[in-house]
């Protein structure tokens, strides 16, 4: 069951793993086949991504709901690599999460 939600009462979407992950695979698909310049997304790869994407979700996102989602994720990605950067934190890839070295003197 998808308890991805898009309520037209709601002015937020309400984003689960599920529906970030398929969001982020057709986003890929786009790049992969030259639907993206260096900067944006074609008005073509942004209507495919909504279609499909409402497809198999089964509900009704409009292309400012993922756009809006994708900011989201491009923040958090920054966020992460700022933290990453910094001596003492890094990914454990097995379990998908930051790691904090702790140095004691």
């Amino acid at each position: 069951m998808v308890v991805c939600q898009s309520d037209q009462d709601q002015s937020r979407a309400k984003w689960t793993t599920f529906c970030t992950k398929l969001f982020a695979d057709l986003l890929v698909e786009q790049i992969r086949k030259g639907n993206r310049s260096s900067v944006a997304f074609s008005k073509l790869a942004w209507k495919i991504i909504r279609d499909e994407f409402n497809r198999q979700i089964g509900l009704k996102f409009d292309k400012q709901q993922l756009k809006n989602h994708l900011d989201v994720l491009r923040k958090r990605y920054n966020s992460v690599k700022a933290i990453l950067d910094h001596p003492g934190f890094t990914w454990d890839a097995s379990q998908s999460c930051m790691v904090i070295s702790c140095l004691i003197n």
